[in-house]
């Protein structure tokens, strides 16, 4: 078995078809048959289950597709240190739009200065997206504040940070004191887009308590959330590491809701079959070491 025949499977599951996959590799489809013919003949199993035309992973395959993540992101990993020997080390780091937002900029900055042998490419997105990009062997470490399913990947502690129901201070729910889930129930939300982990903890405190939630703007990043709320339309949940300078000029204010526990804590996200370079070694220390209470 070969590299290109793991590259082949991967696109596969990934692609969801054989004919998409041949147009992603720029291959022909009977070579993508072929090459699954062949991986399954010598390894003596099922791949792929196929139903009305659509691809199912077997359980076989499923095993082989953990492995096969694994060595394509060491393979890419080899690549590129070959390629780049004598030149500055990359580090592909993905981060949540809170952390993004927020908190990356001052410490890739600061990372960079104090290591110019090092150069960081940056992807900022959901908790899902990032997830996914790092099984994938496209990104080496995440900073993500939700969820992570996987079971592939390792977590190690970073910071801890909470959400807030906000306001605009004109907003008749301003300075009430306590307020229950029921009185949010004629406000219109500003939420984060699917997927995100913000939006899910918003949505499924409402949704427990068999509110009806009412989105009015659904959007993929903070400022035009703050921007909306500050305007008036509506409510939103965010995080306290992005509403500082907001709620020290007084232009939204925290809405003090029953029941909801917004607190959480922020995770370094790697594969655990990473193989941590140097460099990603001293970024990994560099972030654990950041005074951010």
């Amino acid at each position: 078995m070969t590299i290109r025949h793991f590259q082949i499977f991967t696109a596969v599951v990934d692609y969801k078809t054989m004919h998409q996959a041949a147009e992603a590799l720029y291959i022909s489809q009977p070579g993508v048959s072929q090459a699954i013919k062949e991986l399954e003949n010598y390894y003596q199993v099922t791949l792929f289950e196929r139903y009305r035309k659509k691809l199912i992973l077997t359980r076989e395959g499923e095993v082989l597709l953990g492995h096969c993540r694994a060595l394509l992101a060491r393979y890419e990993e080899l690549n590129r240190e070959m390629l780049h020997i004598g030149s500055n080390s990359v580090l592909r780091i993905g981060a949540t739009v809170s952390v993004g937002s927020e908190l990356l900029v001052g410490m890739i900055s600061q990372f960079e200065k104090e290591n110019p042998d090092v150069r960081i490419e940056v992807t900022v997105n959901n908790t899902e997206y990032i997830e996914d990009h790092i099984l994938r062997g496209h990104l080496d470490l995440g900073i993500v504040e939700g969820q992570i399913i996987s079971d592939e990947v390792c977590l190690l502690p970073f910071c801890s940070d909470c959400m807030k129901v906000v306001a605009s201070p004109d907003s008749p729910l301003a300075g009430k004191g306590e307020i229950t889930p029921e009185e949010l129930a004629e406000y219109d939300i500003i939420t984060r887009e699917q997927g995100s982990q913000v939006r899910n903890v918003l949505m499924n405190m409402l949704q427990e308590k068999g509110i009806d939630v009412h989105i009015k703007w659904e959007c993929t990043n903070v400022p035009t959330i703050k921007q909306a709320v500050m305007a008036g339309q509506g409510i939103a949940l965010l995080s306290t590491l992005v509403i500082k300078k907001e709620l020290e000029e007084g232009k939204l204010c925290v809405l003090d809701v029953k029941g909801l526990d917004g607190c959480r804590r922020i995770h370094l996200v790697v594969h655990k079959d990473k193989h941590k370079s140097p460099a990603l070694d001293r970024f990994i220390g560099f972030c654990q070491a950041q005074d951010l209470s």
